[in-house]
């Protein structure tokens, strides 16, 4: 007769919530986070091509002094790491009004709810500041993802958002 085995479940251990944060930063403040960053920042925020991890992030926006006054940055930050980031530009053509030029999710934690959150800020900073927001033209997956979402949180918070053809 074979002894039972009892199995006894070592305890898990307990899952670690994220800290997740949303702020928008002008291009100062994004410069200096990249700037005094850990090289793995650092690495985070090159273009796409040279290993960075924002499909739709320049840096070359960040350095060019042509530039600085033009764009904020919102950014989605997981346990201290930027995960995501949007970019608003001052269009020069109307006071008060802003392109959403850009949004981009580290491919690692995409589907996570990080663009929704870093647009939701982008609308309450607009409504906040008065602006007309203008929705730059989207790639396939943007107008597939985003089109509706900017249009639902254009009317949530009551503020004016034209699309580019």
């Amino acid at each position: 007769m074979n002894p039972e085995k009892i199995i006894h479940d070592e305890p898990k251990a307990k899952e670690k919530i994220p800290v997740i944060k949303i702020k928008t930063l002008t291009t100062d403040e994004l410069e200096n986070i990249i700037n005094k960053g850990s090289d793995i920042t650092k690495e985070r925020f090159k273009n796409l091509d040279d290993g960075g991890v924002f499909t739709f992030f320049y840096n070359e926006d960040v350095f060019d002094p042509r530039l600085r006054d033009r764009n904020l940055y919102t950014i989605a930050e997981e346990n201290s790491v930027i995960v995501g980031i949007g970019k608003l530009t001052k269009r020069q053509e109307q006071e008060n009004l802003y392109e959403i030029a850009s949004v981009s999710v580290d491919s690692k934690y995409q589907n996570r709810g990080y663009a929704k959150k870093i647009l939701e800020e982008i609308f309450r900073t607009a409504k906040q500041n008065g602006w007309t927001l203008v929705a730059s033209r989207y790639t396939k997956i943007g107008n597939e993802k985003l089109k509706r979402l900017n249009q639902d949180l254009a009317e949530k918070y009551g503020v004016r958002l034209f699309e580019e053809e």
